[in-house]
């Protein structure tokens, strides 16, 4: 009779060396919340178990994000392979994800893409000063200071010291324009926001330092323009509304075991966005004679 694998305990710090592989999938990590686990409650405790037990499929634009960051973060190819020039949706091509189970599967033309793209990476003066003599990847575990029991975990891509500024830095690739108005709907969209103060927040109750957050954005088709942006105040309380609010779902079911509670059962009533009914609402006006062009 086989035994049966104990869990590592792992107390609070800061690590280096952890294959991504195990922070993000290790059963040893799997007790700590990370900025993806928050997201998940934020919907309930029924979305987030079903992440928590089977983590959502990596998409291709996911994929590509982590050999790019292999490749131009890390400064390494280990973790990427290069696919034959066939659709993925082959059983050539899931043969060949098959045999390099736990890499990052591109194709050829995605790869000579990241290629490039840190060509143009390498020339940005700010992008290469902030990776300069950097940390890379050092996980984060802490003990969460509102409830007890909770313990968070984060794995910033760069942490800098630059006395007497502490920097903590993300690389990220878009498929828009890397400008202000479009990597901000992109921060609220995909928990940007979250990240940012949920690292900073590990970061400061490990080393007692206040930490500034960056985003270093690349995008992804010529010219592969970098835009470097800070995470102002307000951009770090719209994450920490976010994730108080994930928490509270968390211990309400930790607390009452109803990890399958998912949506409220009422009827809710829908109104459209904003800038939704702003655009229409103006374009067309009525008058005497029947409707007209607001232009017009």
């Amino acid at each position: 009779m086989g035994r049966t694998k104990k869990t590592k305990i792992i107390k609070p710090g800061l690590y280096q060396g952890i294959p991504n592989s195990e922070y993000h999938r290790g059963e040893d990590y799997k007790p700590f919340l990370s900025r993806s686990d928050l997201m998940h409650l934020q919907d309930s405790p029924a979305h987030f178990t079903v992440y928590k037990n089977s983590p959502d499929e990596e998409t291709a634009d996911m994929i590509f994000g982590s050999a790019a960051h292999e490749i131009i973060i890390s400064k390494t190819e280990k973790e990427v392979a290069v696919g034959p020039e066939t659709s993925r949706r082959t059983n050539v091509w899931k043969d060949f994800v098959t045999a390099n189970l736990g890499k990052y599967c591109i194709t050829a033309e995605e790869y000579l893409r990241i290629k490039a793209m840190e060509k143009i990476f390498r020339k940005h003066k700010l992008a290469t000063a902030l990776l300069y003599g950097a940390t890379i990847e050092e996980t984060c575990i802490w003990n969460h200071s509102m409830y007890e029991g909770v313990q968070g975990k984060c794995r910033p891509d760069i942490k800098k010291i630059i006395e007497p500024r502490h920097i903590l830095a993300d690389y990220k690739t878009t498929g828009k324009r890397a400008n202000k108005s479009e990597f901000a709907k992109a921060t609220v969209n995909y928990g940007y926001d979250v990240q940012a103060k949920w690292y900073t927040d590990g970061m400061f109750t490990i080393t007692g330092k206040e930490w500034e957050f960056l985003f270093i954005v690349q995008e992804k088709q010529p010219p592969f323009a970098i835009q470097v942006f800070r995470a102002t105040p307000k951009l770090l309380q719209l994450g920490e509304f976010k994730i108080n609010y994930a928490l509270k779902v968390y211990w309400d079911a930790k607390e009452q075991k109803e990890w399958d509670r998912s949506y409220m059962e009422k009827i809710h009533d829908l109104d459209p966005p904003a800038w939704a009914f702003n655009e229409w609402s103006h374009l067309i006006t009525t008058e005497k004679g029947g409707l007209k062009y607001v232009n017009e």
